[in-house]
Order: structure tokens, then sequence, then C-alpha cells
């Protein structure tokens, strides 16, 4: 279809509208755009748009996204440069040059923003509808810039923001009437947000509270892992010794590995946030080992995070104290004391049922 068989059928969608070439003109160029220019301030400058914008058509590279040259039909439509200047000239002398006063025009609000700091350090207007949400607006970046969009506003009877069309509140005449019909939309705006944060909040009190955890023990070893975001870490119960908790978190790892083999994916840099707490003779440390890219084993993880000179990076940007390095010092000697006490028996891995609720179907029956 040639640019001259689709101008043609935007004027004979338009003349079944009763507008005629006096109210709206349809043009072509030899480059194979299209100019749709109203010229009659009573045409919606939007209904236009729905008939002539589907008669575009461009050509883009899959690759780059770029507009390919030849056979493309550019579509352009707007009010015409009189009529907008005209409107504009009648506007503007309306608009109020203080910051933050509020100029009600035909059911739409309009004010220079506080302070005047707009675009590139320019004052800056703002076109919104009376009573309605004020971050729904259009903006102009001079007096005369936003005196011709609220000239195209009116005339095309309001205008899109971010998907809803804004319409005027002719109704409105004062401010105090618009101001009063927000304040009634925000309450009840509010009240909408209470009675859905109470409905979540009762949601969740209803549901079955998890056990308490478990207590670790005054004297010897207990490990325990309070939480994790994968659902085969077992918290109900304390491992007496470093190997046996290294066993649990490889089975773990082990059965994420299975779990995403089974859906055809690959594991590729993901790691699951595990918090777990160490109790020595009564003394705990708490700490969070991502199984998936963490240290090969818990005391690693310990071992590595208690040396504070061998790690610059983690304690000089937040400083540490002589206290907290003499207490990471005495934590690492109880670990190494309490895995000298440890019996040199295999490792054993043992896969471990569900234990933490998971977000969603593993898959695995």
């Amino acid at each position: 279809m040639t640019t001259t068989d689709k101008a043609t059928l935007i004027r004979q969608a338009l003349k079944a509208l009763g507008w005629n070439r006096r109210h709206v003109s349809v043009r072509t160029s030899s480059t194979g755009s299209l100019d749709v220019t109203v010229k009659d301030a009573a045409v919606p400058l939007h209904k236009v748009e729905e008939i002539a914008m589907v008669h575009e058509s461009i050509s883009r590279c899959h690759a780059s996204g770029e507009i390919l040259s030849g056979g493309n039909t550019f579509v352009r439509v707007s009010y015409s440069a009189d009529l907008v200047a005209a409107k504009a000239a009648e506007l503007e002398p309306l608009l109020s040059d203080e910051p933050g006063e509020t100029v009600l025009v035909q059911g739409f609000e309009i004010w220079k923003t506080k302070g005047g700091n707009g675009f590139r350090g320019e004052e800056e207007y703002c076109i919104s509808q009376a009573g309605g949400d004020l971050n729904r607006n259009v903006r102009g970046y001079n007096k005369s810039y936003a005196a011709r969009a609220l000239a195209i506003v009116l005339m095309d009877g309001g205008f899109d923001a971010y998907g809803e069309w804004i319409a005027p509140a002719p109704e409105l005449t004062t401010h105090e009437a618009a101001d009063e019909v927000r304040r009634k939309r925000e309450d009840a705006e509010m009240a909408e947000y209470k009675a859905k944060r109470a409905a979540e909040k009762a949601e969740q009190e209803a549901r079955p509270k998890p056990p308490p955890p478990p207590e670790l023990p005054k004297t010897g070893v207990g490990i325990r892992f309070n939480w994790s975001e994968s659902g085969y870490v077992d918290g109900t119960k304390v491992f007496p010794t470093f190997k046996k908790a290294n066993e649990h978190l490889k089975a773990a790892e082990r059965l994420i590995r299975l779990d995403y083999e089974s859906r055809g994916a690959e594991w590729n840099g993901g790691y699951y946030k595990t918090n777990f707490t160490v109790a020595i003779d009564g003394e705990e440390y708490t700490g969070r080992f991502d199984i998936g890219c963490d240290a090969d084993t818990l005391e690693d993880h310990i071992l590595e995070f208690c040396n504070v000179d061998a790690n610059p990076w983690i304690y000089n940007n937040k400083g540490i104290s002589d206290e907290d390095k003499a207490e990471y010092g005495e934590w690492s000697q109880r670990v190494t004391k309490a895995l000298e006490a440890e019996a040199p028996d295999p490792v054993v891995i043992k896969l471990p049922a569900v234990f933490f609720p998971v977000a969603e179907d593993r898959g695995l029956n």
C-alpha cells in the first residue's frame, strides 16, 4: 500500500466522523511520511491519532533496533502551529509567576514549581487535573511552553499519563473544592491501604507458628542453622561437630543441583543464604554461609572471616576496634581447638529431607 493510499484511508475515516479538510489536513511527502494536522480546536487530537497512527510502518534491525532505510511510513499528528499559538496567547496571562501558586483553568490546575528549578535549571510548570493526583501531570519548562502545553491539553480534552487518560474536572471552580476532592480521594486510598495491610497481618498471624529453634549446648560444640533460602537445610536440630554440619550443607548443595538438573536447568552463579550459629563452650558465633559460592566448609568460612589481617577489604572500610580484633582471634582459636578434638571420621554425605518451607515446587517427587 502506497503512502497516498494510506492518506486516502485516513481521510475517509475522518470524514465518517464529520471532519473534512477544513478540520484536519492530511498530506504526504516525497520521503514517504504522512503529516496529519488538526486545524479546528473542537477536534480532539488523540482521536485523530487513533485513526492515523495505525498506518505508521517502521522497519527496524532485529539486532540493533536501528531504523532501516527505505519502505518506512512515518506518521506525525499535531495541532496546527497557528491554532496552538492563538490559544496559548489567551492562556499565558493566566499563569502565575509565583512559585507554588496554583491557578485553576477550565478544570485543570497549573502551578510553577517552588524554586523554579526545572529541566536544565530553568523554571518549570506542572498541569494536573483539578482535584486529581498531582503526580500525574504534564510539564512545561517555561511559561510560554507551559501555555502551549495547556492549550493542547484543553483542546484535546485531557492528556495521557502512565496509560491513564486524565480529563478535566470543570465542576471544580475553586481551590477549596479541588483540595476537598483530593483530600477525600487520598483518605479513601489510605483507608483501602490500611484495610489491605490489616488483612495481610491477620492472614500472617493465622498461619501456623514454626517450632522454636533447638537450644545450643552450654558445653562442647553445637551448630544450628537458623534459617536458609534453601528448603533442604534442617533448622530443627543441633549438629554436634563441624563434620556433621558440613555433611548436611554438602547434601543440601547436592539436592539443589539435582533440583536444577531435574528441570533441565543449570546452576550458574546462584547461592542460597544460610544463617547459622556455632556454640563452643557457651560462647556463640552467628554468621551467614552462602551455599554454592562460599568457602568449602563452615570452619573455613569462620576462620577466613576472623582472620582480620588477611581481609583488609572487609575491615578497612568500616574500621575495627582492638577489642573486636581480639574477639575474632579468640574465635579462631576456639574453632581450631574444636576441630582438633573432633574424631577423624570420614565425611559421609546423607541427603536430608525438606525442612524449611520452599516458595515453589522443586519438582522432586
